[in-house]
């Protein structure tokens, strides 16, 4: 399969870098860091006559259809009945906690859709298409994205799903004896044995309705544990 890539990418190299248009670029970022957006840039100069050697753009085209038709498998009833209630609900989440008057509704209730929508993001974590992605991000992107993404998400839905027993999200806390009440090394005990240690992570956030960005620190100073 990288052979096949790499031979793709080679393809628009050495044809179109000295047009120096930012499109192929693009597909070239893009393939290179396995992201399937570079697909869908493609079929846009494909549509779009971009490309005026009929000859070049059949062997492009033949080549990008190959490949994409391996890497995008079809998804199956059951996939596609699971990731179309999950992604919609988990939309549906989203767009209401964004929402000021979200923050007008009782503790208990907030922190239900929360869990809710903590829930859905880790039963998502499961479809096979998202841990590449997750393992992708872990090679090309900065360090400790991916555990942000992944592991850091699924950690605190353990927390939400396993200790039921907060009516806020101000009143989360644990510590070793808590989680390891009735088994020990168990999956958040693990997470938290893993990072422990770890220096603070700095990161940023964009949410749709405002301009700035949040700043927030996590992992390492995430959850302040009671002893």
């Amino acid at each position: 399969m990288e052979k096949k890539v790499d031979k793709l990418i080679n393809l628009i190299e050495v044809n179109f870098n000295q047009l120096d248009n930012p499109l192929f670029k693009e597909v070239i970022f893009r393939l290179k860091n396995k992201d399937l957006l570079a697909f869908d840039i493609l079929d846009y100069i494909f549509h779009n006559s971009i490309i005026k050697d009929e000859n070049l753009l059949s062997s492009i085209t033949n080549h990008s259809e190959n490949l994409k038709s391996q890497l995008i498998q079809p998804l199956s009833s059951s996939e596609e009945l699971f990731l179309n209630l999950s992604y919609n609900k988990f939309y549906d989440l989203q767009t209401e906690i964004y929402n000021s008057s979200f923050w007008e509704q009782s503790p208990i209730y907030r922190l239900g859709r929360i869990s809710q929508l903590f829930s859905i993001y880790g039963e998502i974590l499961n479809y096979k298409p998202i841990k590449d992605v997750l393992e992708q991000i872990a090679e090309k992107r900065p360090p400790m994205e991916s555990e942000i993404s992944g592991p850091l998400f699924k950690f605190i839905r353990n927390i939400l799903v396993h200790f039921p027993i907060f009516d806020s999200w101000e009143e989360i806390w644990v510590n070793k004896d808590l989680i390891n009440w009735n088994k020990t090394d168990q999956s958040i005990d693990k997470f938290l044995e893993k990072f422990k240690g770890c220096k603070s992570v700095k990161y940023r956030y964009k949410e749709r309705n405002k301009v700035n960005f949040n700043y927030a620190t996590g992992l390492a100073n995430l959850f302040e544990t009671k002893s």
